[in-house]
């Protein structure tokens, strides 16, 4: 299922928790973890000389390889084969651009990045990655469990065990029940179908027409939840009417959730760029990872 994976590092906080993470996907046929570092134009101050650049330069992909062999022990110990790439240039380009082109699985990348000493909500490498990526995107939420690492390997392991799966019907939602419904997962793995009626959309929608929306989402509901349970998923279905950015994380949070899998480039196309698309919003503010599957560039650009 995710035979070869690309981790993405700065080598922060939360790097080897996360690597340890990945390393329990082993029971779902990972075979491969790339290891990549990608020194930050920025890193290296442009406006310096030549000769300072190209000294800084080395000394970065020096210090790279030592932290990556640390790294790439880890993985081997686990019966699992690592490779490790430094390059330069901007992060989220040549994130995207090794997923798609070697055909990477999945690329994980981290949810919190501490800048100055305030921690930023979302990683904003992960945020340009997610937004531009075709492959999907799981996106680690460091919390409690990562301090003790038996837990955390427990919580990994079952990674998909509980999973909340929005749906807002758009072409981008339900390629995300495309593809979990694609996921050769264990039976009985348990689906937390949820459509949230945005309540900002209705607010000037009169009483029969609310019902009318509300039955139609009902049985949309019921049709994509009689779908995956002939593929062995225990699939519990909801709707509810409010904000989704909100919702959603609510949902994943009183079911206990696991995971959440989510569509990128819904609804509400020109909205997203302007003020940020609710997978987006959810990425900043749910307790659970979060897999993100994206469009195939066809779609996107059309």
């Amino acid at each position: 299922m995710y035979r070869r994976i690309l981790f993405p590092t700065d080598f922060g906080e939360y790097a080897r928790q996360t690597l340890q993470c990945i390393l329990e996907f082993r029971h779902i046929g990972l075979e491969e973890i790339v290891l990549l570092h990608v020194i930050d134009l920025d890193e290296l101050g442009l406006h310096s000389s030549l000769e300072f650049l190209q000294a800084r330069e080395r000394q970065l992909r020096e210090i790279a390889s030592i932290r990556f062999a640390e790294l790439e022990s880890l993985v081997r110990e686990h019966g699992v084969r690592a490779s490790s790439c430094v390059t330069r240039g901007i992060p989220s380009y040549e994130i995207v651009g090794m997923a798609k082109e070697q055909r990477f699985s999945l690329i994980v990348g981290g949810s919190h990045r501490k800048r100055k000493q305030q921690e930023d909500p979302l990683d904003t490498t992960t945020l340009r990655v997610v937004r531009a990526s075709q492959v999907p995107v799981l996106v680690a939420r460091p919390n409690a469990l990562w301090e003790d690492p038996e837990e955390c390997a427990a919580h990994c392991r079952n990674l998909f065990s509980t999973i909340v799966l929005p749906v807002d019907w758009s072409e981008c939602a339900m390629r995300a029940v495309d593809y979990l419904a694609a996921l050769r997962l264990p039976s009985n793995q348990r689906v937390i179908l949820t459509h949230v009626m945005d309540e900002g959309s209705l607010e000037h929608v009169d009483a029969a027409k609310i019902e009318e929306f509300r039955q139609n989402d009902l049985r949309r509901l019921e049709h994509t939840r009689q779908r995956l349970a002939l593929l062995g998923f225990d699939v519990k279905t909801y709707l509810h009417v409010g904000t989704p950015h909100r919702e959603i994380p609510r949902v994943a949070q009183e079911e206990r959730s696991s995971l959440i899998v989510m569509g990128h480039h819904g609804k509400g196309w020109l909205k997203n760029l302007l003020m940020g698309s609710t997978t987006e919003r959810v990425l900043r503010t749910a307790g659970v990872p979060v897999l993100v599957v994206g469009m195939p560039e066809h779609s996107v650009t059309s």
